[in-house]
């Protein structure tokens, strides 16, 4: 399986984590995994599986590629601008 990494991906995980107000802890049960490894995944230290890749853009309602190649200030405002209205 491959494992993903861009310099841009931890600084975007971290960031739409903040935006929705979600705790690590949170995000790391999301992804069944415990909160020391997420955390890892957010300084880049580990890089992410193509499924737990999938599953975050799934949380956050955004594609990979964004994820992966979108600065974190572009990234929040397309996921604004998908975001259905309340």
């Amino acid at each position: 399986m491959k494992s993903y990494f861009t310099d841009l991906l931890p600084g975007n995980l971290r960031r739409l984590r903040q935006y929705h107000d979600y705790p690590q802890r949170y995000v790391a049960q999301y992804l069944g995994i415990s909160q020391v490894a997420y955390s890892k995944m957010e300084r880049g230290l580990t890089r992410l599986t193509e499924d737990r890749l999938t599953t975050l853009a799934a949380l956050y309602n955004t594609g990979v590629d964004e994820l992966l190649h979108l600065p974190a200030d572009d990234l929040v405002r397309s996921v604004l601008e998908n975001r259905p209205p309340d």
